[in-house]
Formats: structure tokens, C-alpha cells, sequence
């Protein structure tokens, strides 16, 4: 019987282990979180114990553990860093413009984003792809006119 199928006779586990992990998560984020981390550390860091990661409903189908991690962080913190200038920052589509700007322009950005995925690098490379799609479509619709 799949794990799926089990599940669906056996409900009141499932909810006890979906439980389980959210106790452990909170547990787990509160303790580092007095002791000054801030929720982006936390979140990278924790991961949850083999015995609630073999759990089909424990694969971040709805949410993944980093995102449950960082909501545990707002509940309690609340969403100001304490960092000033995040209280009236551009909307992200004009701060994207300012960052590659200040990078030195769209064929730089690709350019680093291409030695980070050459570094296996992925937080930072996975622009690369989409992004030197886009240069080559573009070089090809300047080569037709």
C-alpha cells in the first residue's frame, strides 16, 4: 500500500505527525531566535530530524520548511529588521534596476551569474539560464534587421 493510500485510512496520523513538525520547527527556531539570530540564518539552517523528513506530507508540496521557519520568525518578531533602511525601500522591480546598474549592466550581471553556476553556486546563478536566453533572443532579432 503506497504511503499516500495509508495515510488516507490512517488520518489521525498524519495530523499527529504534521503536528509534530510544526512543534518541532517552532521549537527549533524560537531557541536560536533568543539568542539573536535572525530569521534568514535560522531558516537556512534548520533542517527537520529524519524521522519527520520521511513523511510524504513533510516534502514541501505547500510551503517548504525555510518558508514555515521564517513565518514562525514574523509571528514573533514582526516584519521590521530593525534596519532602517527597509522601512521605505523601492518596489522590487526599480530596486532590480538599480542593483544592475550598480553591477555594471545586464551583460556583466550574466556574466557573474554564469561564473557562480560554474561554481555550482545556485542561490546567485539561477538568472544565468533565463537570462542569456534573453541575450541570445535579442542578438538574434538585432542580426535580422
Amino acid at each position: 500500500m503506497s504511503q499516500l493510500a495509508n495515510m488516507r485510512n490512517h488520518p489521525t496520523k498524519m495530523i499527529s505527525e504534521q503536528r509534530a513538525i510544526y512543534a518541532y520547527l517552532h521549537d527549533q527556531k524560537v531557541r536560536p531566535m533568543n539568542h539573536g539570530k535572525t530569521g534568514i540564518e535560522i531558516a537556512k539552517e534548520l533542517v527537520l530530524p529524519v524521522a519527520l523528513q520521511t513523511s510524504w506530507h513533510s516534502q514541501g508540496f505547500c510551503g517548504s520548511v525555510s518558508h514555515n521557519v521564517k513565518g514562525i520568525y514574523q509571528r514573533y518578531m514582526g516584519w521590521f529588521d530593525e534596519d532602517a533602511a527597509h522601512l521605505w525601500e523601492y518596489p522590487a522591480t526599480e530596486n532590480g534596476k538599480r542593483y544592475v546598474s550598480c553591477m555594471g549592466g545586464i551583460t556583466e550581471v550574466i556574466r557573474k551569474a554564469e561564473k557562480f553556476s560554474k561554481r555550482r553556486s545556485t542561490l546567485y546563478s539561477d538568472i544565468a539560464g533565463p537570462c542569456s536566453r534573453r541575450r541570445s533572443h535579442s542578438q538574434r532579432r538585432q542580426s535580422r534587421s
